[in-house]
């Protein structure tokens, strides 16, 4: 069953099905039917969605699997989204400045109008702006928290304010993909309370495997039924599966939490710094007084950070990396100053 939201032009569609994935998986029979020319491990096309791993995330992220669709990364969610409820030239999204571009993009390519409301000076959301702001328009509104360029954390009270304004209107995407760095809990724990609520997780953050890109879309059934018609049939590729549940297996972060502290002391002894925003992410925002000489002496000097100062005037963002990276940066900055 498909969601009341999903696009009149597609619901009539049906996910792509391999002749595979009609029969279950058997070490008895002779694969024949998907044109592979078999040599390794790797010549058969992986799992639409593998199995194994999607347990293993269903327990890292404490759901369902019925509620879990494996995607490559969070950024392939966010266009699946967009391409599957978003009806071109028609609906609409909103979304809540500065936060991550990657919403206002996709939804642009999918000619849907983007909505842009200002977050307040504390990077919260302000309900009365965003009500007053809404239109019946609006597929989607788009929630990043903790928030991609400033790190803070929208205040779960407001997250539960929108969602009950939003219930039978639109969906909801709150995309957390820092949330492990918050001391907030995930909204995947009110599934339930809201049907139109869509969480995104990924383990490019946290987990340090951006470079395998695998993100999760949680939710109620109906809406990832919707979202297989425009997922690609087999988005996560074998070796990246294999790795993935293997650091699932051997996951530790104890450390980063040093390193990032480490980093902020260098950022608030630093002269040129005027202000640093506080963290719930694996990043730190701030401000500085000659952004555009500290952005390029770095860069000078072989550390490349970010210019952020068309979304937040005169500041900067800088990663927090690993201990070796984390002190040439912090070097660096010293040398600077």
């Amino acid at each position: 069953m498909t969601h009341p939201f999903l696009r009149k032009d597609l619901q009539a569609l049906s996910p792509y099905s391999s002749a595979r994935s009609l029969y279950e998986s058997s070490n008895n029979l002779c694969y024949l039917d998907a044109n592979e020319y078999k040599l390794n491990i790797y010549s058969s096309y992986p799992e639409p969605q593998p199995p194994e791993l999607k347990k293993a995330l269903c327990q890292l992220y404490g759901v369902n699997e019925q509620n879990l669709l494996i995607t490559r990364g969070i950024d392939e969610g966010i266009d699946c989204f967009l391409r599957t409820f978003g009806e071109p030239k028609k609906d609409a999204i909103v979304v809540f400045e500065p936060t991550y571009d990657l919403y206002r993009l996709s939804a642009q390519i999918q000619q849907l109008e983007v909505i842009n409301i200002p977050l307040e000076n504390n990077f919260q959301i302000d309900m009365d702006i965003f009500e007053s702001s809404f239109r019946d328009h609006v597929k989607c509104v788009f929630v990043c928290s903790p928030n991609n360029p400033t790190g803070n954390s929208i205040k779960q009270e407001t997250i539960h304010s929108l969602l009950n304004f939003c219930k039978d209107k639109c969906l909801v995407v709150v995309d957390e993909a820092y949330i492990e760095f918050s001391e907030y809990p995930s909204f995947t724990d009110f599934l339930e309370k809201y049907p139109h609520l869509v969480v995104m997780r990924t383990l490019s953050k946290a987990h340090g495997l951006a470079g395998a890109r695998c993100g999760s879309v949680i939710a109620e059934e109906s809406i990832l039924n919707s979202l297989k018609i425009t997922l690609a049939p087999y988005p996560i590729a074998t070796p990246a599966t294999k790795a993935i549940i293997e650091h699932l297996n051997h996951f530790n972060k104890s450390h980063f939490l040093s390193q990032k502290l480490k980093v902020h002391r260098a950022l608030k002894n630093c002269p040129l710094v005027s202000r640093v925003y506080e963290s719930d992410a694996n990043f730190y925002l701030f401000e500085s007084t000659q952004p555009d000489f500290l952005f390029n002496t770095l860069l000078e000097n072989g550390v490349l950070i970010r210019d952020r100062q068309k979304k937040k005037m005169n500041c900067l963002r800088v990663s927090i990396g690993n201990e070796a990276q984390n002190n040439i940066f912090i070097k660096t900055l010293r040398s600077i100053t």
